[in-house]
């Protein structure tokens, strides 16, 4: 039971720093307005006339509720969030995969995707732990390549979770600017979707939670967490920008 307890603890906790992690990586947000319309009905005026005396008429069936239950409308939202890590293709993306100890980062690798007239940019900044003796405790390594529109697409992040929108227990946090969701996978349906190696798969050692983020019908995040065998949490986040 303790084990059991403290493993439950240990899954909120790493859901409550993704979470964190999406908040703090969105800097930019689109802001919009949402619009609803409904239209009355209004009843003819010889709408008391009977089927004999006014045969081409029919009465309104105004006491017919077609508004989706709350239950549908969650299920439709949630979908459309899901459906929404589809529509990247005119979008610039940013990847962040931070590895951290006890709430100390041990290495983190940023990737940014950058759309050209020609295909696509990539550049990567790499920090890991220096030797102890070091005089400063991280080292910073960074490469950038130019990419034909063939790789740049081959490479660019993209997550298929359509699958996951009949997921039990899935969480839903709406607010005017954006909607998420939050969930938990096995890892042996999350390691195709994230491309990990054997190695990186046989080291999980936790359930993954993830994240999506969304606004109108474009994604603005996607992040992914789990513990590793060692005890470390890794961090897996992408962002989303319109191209400049």
């Amino acid at each position: 039971m303790k084990k059991h307890k403290s493993k439950f603890i240990h899954t909120n906790c790493t859901r409550k720093l993704l979470l964190a992690a999406i908040c703090t990586i969105i800097v930019c947000m689109l802001s919009c307005t949402l619009f609803a319309c409904s239209k009355k009905i209004v009843l003819p005026e010889n709408a008391d006339k009977t089927q004999e005396e006014t045969p081409s008429e029919t009465q309104p069936q105004s006491d017919v509720n077609t508004e989706p239950t709350e239950e549908e409308r969650k299920q439709l939202t949630i979908e459309a969030i899901l459906s929404s890590l589809s529509n990247v293709g005119d979008l610039n993306a940013e990847t962040v995969i931070n590895v951290s100890f006890g709430g100390k980062t041990l290495s983190e690798k940023t990737t940014v995707f950058e759309r050209t007239t020609t295909g696509g940019a990539i550049h990567t900044k790499t920090t890991t732990l220096d030797a102890a003796n070091a005089k400063n405790p991280y080292k910073t390594e960074e490469s950038e390549q130019a990419l034909s529109a063939q790789d740049f697409k081959r490479l660019f992040p993209r997550y298929d979770l359509s699958f996951a929108s009949n997921i039990a227990g899935i969480q839903l946090t709406e607010n005017d600017k954006m909607s998420a969701i939050s969930f938990s996978l096995e890892k042996s349906d999350a390691v195709g979707i994230l491309k990990l190696s054997v190695a990186e798969t046989n080291n999980i050692a936790s359930n993954i939670e993830i994240v999506v983020t969304a606004f109108d019908d474009l994604p603005k995040a996607v992040g992914f967490a789990y513990t590793t065998s060692n005890g470390n949490t890794v961090q897996i986040v992408t962002t989303y920008t319109n191209q400049e």
